[in-house]
């Protein structure tokens, strides 16, 4: 083989082994840079969904938030965001409380202020799933209960739904007291 056909050859075989090599390591390098860590689960009363609530991390360049996603029951959490609830913090601190009112309806207990990046109310499209949206219902009732505590030094807080909810109520009027 002559010269001039080996460096040709060797050239066209350069010029295309550095893209595709560029190309490789980029999808390499950026994936599965974040990662899901199960806090809680929530099996739905007929046993074929669950509600997970999760800490998505990723990485040093971005802080934790707690997420939420409605999956069946047999399936495993994927490496991707949450399908129903995101908000900034860890789980330990501000992990929402949920419940299963029936098999199509999810109950997420959290105030929202404003910080919410995904708040759904609804998940699926032929077996959907509501999000019901007693979140400011809740924190109203404890709202109407913390002040009656204020004024009156006196309130119940039975009737509230989750029990932390109803724990936290009871921790300040005791306070109060």
């Amino acid at each position: 083989m002559k010269l001039w056909k080996k460096v040709v050859l060797s050239l066209s075989v350069l010029i295309i082994s550095v893209p595709v090599g560029l190309i490789g390591l980029f999808f390499y390098a950026t994936s599965d840079m974040c990662g899901n860590y199960i806090h809680k689960e929530y099996l739905s009363p007929n046993n074929q969904y669950k509600a997970i609530v999760f800490q998505r991390d990723c990485g040093a360049t971005t802080g934790f938030s707690t997420q939420v996603s409605i999956i069946r029951a047999n399936d495993k959490l994927e490496n991707e965001s949450g399908d129903v609830f995101i908000i900034p913090g860890h789980p330990e601190k501000v992990a929402p409380d949920l419940d299963w009112a029936n098999e199509n309806e999810l109950l997420i207990y959290q105030a929202l202020n404003g910080s919410e990046y995904k708040a759904e109310t609804k998940w699926g499209w032929f077996d959907s799933i509501k999000v019901t949206g007693l979140i400011q219902l809740r924190l109203h009732t404890v709202t109407a209960v913390v002040n009656k505590a204020r004024h009156n030094r006196t309130a119940s807080c039975a009737g509230l739904a989750p029990a932390s909810l109803a724990c936290a109520c009871r921790r300040y009027i005791l306070r109060r007291k």
